[in-house]
């Protein structure tokens, strides 16, 4: 099972962005304190379920 990474991305003075490190997803959050932006993008990445760049990765096999 792949372990879930994160980290916050700052853009701009008003913009957050977080990124999943495993699934690539981004969370965005236009508030304007920065530690509230913060918190609130972290409980969207602790919620989601996303699934592991092998598993989304996988190549597709089709039959002829």
């Amino acid at each position: 099972m792949t372990t879930k990474g994160f980290h916050i991305e700052k853009r701009g003075s008003t913009l957050i962005v977080g990124v999943c490190e495993a699934c690539n997803k981004r969370f965005r959050s236009h508030i304007q304190r920065p530690d509230q932006a913060e918190w609130e993008i972290t409980v969207l990445f602790q919620r989601h379920k996303c699934k592991a760049l092998t598993e989304v990765s996988k190549p597709i096999v089709r039959s002829a």
